[in-house]
């Protein structure tokens, strides 16, 4: 999550020194475009790392749950009672 505010402040604070042109991003000054594909390297890669793992996380509980005979109908919340 800090790696896409990171890029987002970035983008904020050059405002001016960029404009998109047709499906392209142009960006005007020195290292401002190695500085962004930097920010955004590392946001794309923890955001694949998050989503490993998740699925990851996922297939341990289905296992675990599936081991103790249990469906994830069985623990989640009822649902509210009308008063």
């Amino acid at each position: 999550m800090q790696s896409s505010i990171d890029l987002y402040e970035f983008m904020l604070a050059h405002f001016g020194d960029y404009k998109v042109q047709g499906k392209k991003l142009m960006l005007h000054g020195n290292g401002l475009f190695g500085q962004f594909q930097d920010l955004q390297s590392k946001s794309i890669t923890f955001r694949k790392t998050a989503i490993e793992s998740k699925h990851k996380f996922d297939a341990g509980r289905q296992d675990a749950l599936s081991q103790a005979g249990v469906t994830p109908a069985d623990i989640s919340a009822p649902p509210p009672k009308d008063k």
